[in-house]
C-alpha cells in the first residue's frame, strides 16, 4: 500500500479491512507473479486489519511477506525492501527498538535485500551480529542468497561480457 500521504510517508500507518485489502489492493500483486515477475518490493507504509491494532510496517509483515506472498502464491522470487524502508521499522514507525531489532523482523518476515541510498542509513549490517549471536541462521542469510543470485543468473548478469 504506497501511495499514501506524501507528508509523513515514510511513518504513515492504516487499517483496511482484508476484503478491501484483498479485494482492492492484493489484485495487481497477484497480476504481477502471475506474469512472472522476479521480485518484489516491500514500501514504506503499515497496515492493520483492525482499527484498534497497531500497524504492521509492511518490510516486518510476516502475514504479507511469509505467509501470503511465498506460502499461498509460491512466490520463490527475492523481496527486496525499498529505500530505507527498513530503517524506518525503527526510526520512523517506532516498531522496533533498536536498528538490529529492525534488520532481525525484516529478515525474519521475507525481506532478502535492503535498498541503501539517499542518506537514510541500512540495518542489514546489522545481521552479522545477529548471525554471531544465534537469532539469525546462515541457513537463512543462505537462502536469501539464493533467491537474489539465482535472479542475477536469470537475468544474465552473471553472463560474460559480450555474450549476448
Amino acid at each position: 500500500m504506497h501511495g499514501g500521504p506524501e507528508v509523513g510517508r515514510f511513518g504513515f500507518g492504516t487499517s483496511a479491512s482484508k476484503k478491501d485489502w484483498l479485494e482492492t489492493f492484493f489484485p495487481p500483486f497477484k497480476s504481477c507473479l502471475d506474469a512472472g515477475v522476479g521480485g518484489y518490493m516491500c514500501s514504506y507504509s503499515a497496515i492493520s486489519f483492525e482499527e484498534d491494532q497497531t500497524p504492521v510496517p509492511s518490510c516486518a509483515n510476516p502475514y504479507f511477506l511469509d505467509y501470503t506472498l511465498r506460502q499461498r502464491l509460491n512466490f520463490t522470487g527475492y523481496v527486496v525492501g525499498d529505500c530505507g524502508a527498513l530503517k524506518f521499522i525503527f526510526s520512523e514507525h517506532k516498531y522496533a527498538s533498536s536498528e538490529e531489532e529492525a534488520a532481525l523482523m525484516a529478515i525474519s518476515a521475507g525481506v532478502d535485500l535492503e535498498c541503501d541510498c539517499c542518506d537514510f542509513g541500512a540495518v542489514f549490517p546489522n545481521l552479522l551480529a545477529l548471525v554471531q549471536s544465534g537469532k539469525v541462521s546462515e541457513d537463512r542469510i543462505n537462502l536469501s542468497l539464493m533467491r537474489l543470485f539465482t535472479s542475477r543468473f536469470e537475468t544474465g548478469m552473471m553472463d560474460p561480457i559480450g555474450y549476448h
